[in-house]
């Protein structure tokens, strides 16, 4: 399970769809726009992704829940998950040893092209935001497969698209090992 994750006009979709042309055995998960409908139906959905998590090795999320708890901490005051949900949803993912790669850019780049595309609400948030970001994110820093992207350095660039072909290996040695659930 790769996740990539961060602010609107941070590369995101642009990263992910790059590996899911770079490497076959990849597919696209269900990309979440926008805010939730309502609390229940996210945690269904939450869940629902979750306990299918074994048998998503080869999926990439643009987005899973990660900006949920930024966007609905930063433009409602509190997201949809609460902190034991949160703590729980982090401890299954864990588990599953997922790549997290979270997108980042300059506030002032990100502004540059906000207008340009369908976004969340937000312009006038961006330092927000992304300070948010580093709060749901400092848990997982030292976490092993945690990167930090950046679409305009090309080390970062290169340094990604090697982990996730050394990452893409692994689980495919992994399944043909132990065989897949």
């Amino acid at each position: 399970m790769i996740i990539v994750e961060g602010c609107d006009n941070t590369g995101k979709s642009t990263l992910v769809e790059l590996l899911l042309r770079r490497h076959s055995k990849l597919v696209l998960g269900p990309k979440r726009v926008g805010p939730p409908e309502d609390k229940q139906t996210f945690i269904d959905e939450i869940w629902e992704t979750l306990s299918n998590a074994e048998r998503l090795t080869n999926v990439v999320f643009d987005r899973l829940y990660f900006s949920e708890l930024v966007y609905g901490r930063v433009l409602r005051g509190k997201p949809f998950i609460s902190y034991a949900e949160e703590k729980m949803i982090d401890q299954v993912l864990r588990y599953y040893q997922p790549l997290i790669i979270y997108c980042y850019q300059d506030p002032a780049i990100i502004r540059e092209t906000f207008a340009e595309r369908d976004q969340l609400p937000g312009e006038d948030k961006i330092e927000e935001i992304l300070n948010e970001y580093t709060n749901v994110f400092l848990p997982w820093a030292n976490y092993r497969d945690f990167h930090i992207y950046d679409y305009r350095n090309p080390l970062s660039v290169a340094k990604i698209m090697g982990r996730v072909k050394e990452y893409v290996k692994s689980r495919v040695e992994h399944e043909l090992f132990w065989g897949r659930n």
